[in-house]
């Protein structure tokens, strides 16, 4: 593979950035995070839900968890989101969730990834009937008519009672999307199926996506890494995979041979996992770079730094 690289950042002449109304910097990354208030500090503040917020509360640490006398404590900071079923005489869908249109609508074609932390209490376990709980992203066309759905369904049976589960999905925006809504949702079957979950740092990225296993749960590595690219040499796109053991703050950089910084995502505040960034050979200003060298570099706030090349051939 290719051996590790290091650059002289004081010599590096940066292009300056194009004028604010002809550059957009979600055609590079997006924002770290696009959903708001992930983590539930500023209660549902940015949240929507549906049919309503009647079964759903915040809970704050030091809380008594419902059914027994243990106490409650956040995965982030000191409040999460508690979901559960219905109980409206049949199968129903208990979403908490933000929505993208208009201005803020995400272009067909968008690559993202939805990732959230969930729980579910021993004293009030969904694994005890046959709820699910899913992450997801639903697309409407202009009249709200569903286009399709990115999700992952997780069985109750599936959570280990009382442990932060790390979960998520991918997916891309289809042809004709006006209208998304991203977030979390709980599947009650009937109203013998009982059982509550726990959301915590909801998150949705465009640009890099999370691994998951076959039943949604994040891949959980043991080590900081940056693996090859693949494939290299590449046309027109590449993707390459790094790893996060604990959370972290995060810079990936894509550099030419010049040391100029064609693309960069970053993520101030991104859980453990394993992660794959896609690139499809477009600079930062939304111009196809030409074939040669290039350098791509992962940067994390506990230290960890590599840098690695690859070659675009056209």
């Amino acid at each position: 593979g290719w051996g590790d690289y290091s650059f002289p950042t004081d010599t590096w002449q940066k292009e300056p950035p194009l004028p604010g109304e002809l550059f957009d910097p979600s055609s590079i990354c997006g924002a770290p995070n696009e959903l708001v208030n992930s983590g539930f500090e500023g209660g549902f503040d940015g949240w929507e839900a549906y049919p309503g917020f009647d079964s759903q509360a915040i809970v704050y640490n030091g809380e008594t968890i419902f059914g027994g006398d243990a106490i409650f404590n956040a995965f982030e900071g000191v409040t999460s989101a508690k979901v559960w079923g219905l109980y409206n005489g049949s199968e129903s869908e208990n979403n908490l969730f933000q929505n993208f249109q208009q201005e803020n609508a995400l272009s067909p074609g968008t690559h993202l990834s939805v990732t959230a932390y969930l729980m579910s209490h021993e004293h009030d376990f969904i694994g005890n009937g046959n709820s699910d709980v899913a992450i997801y992203a639903k697309y409407f066309g202009d009249d709200l008519s569903l286009i399709s759905i990115d999700s992952t369904h997780i069985h109750g049976s599936s959570f280990t009672e009382n442990e932060w589960n790390h979960v998520g999905i991918e997916g891309t925006v289809p042809e004709g999307t006006m209208v998304t809504f991203v977030g979390v949702m709980h599947i009650q079957p009937t109203n013998d199926d009982h059982g509550s979950v726990y959301v915590d740092m909801l998150k949705m990225h465009r640009g890099w996506t999370m691994a998951t296993d076959d039943e949604g749960m994040a891949l959980q590595p043991e080590k900081f890494s940056l693996s090859n690219n693949y494939p290299n040499p590449f046309n027109p796109s590449t993707t390459i995979d790094f790893s996060i053991p604990v959370q972290s703050s995060v810079s990936f950089i894509i550099y030419n041979i010049l040391g100029e910084e064609m693309y960069k995502m970053k993520d101030d505040n991104l859980v453990s996992g394993v992660y794959n960034v896609r690139w499809n050979g477009v600079n930062k200003n939304g111009v196809q770079v030409p074939s040669g060298i290039y350098f791509y570099q992962l940067k994390t706030g506990e230290g960890f730094s590599q840098t690695k090349k690859m070659t675009l051939l056209k």
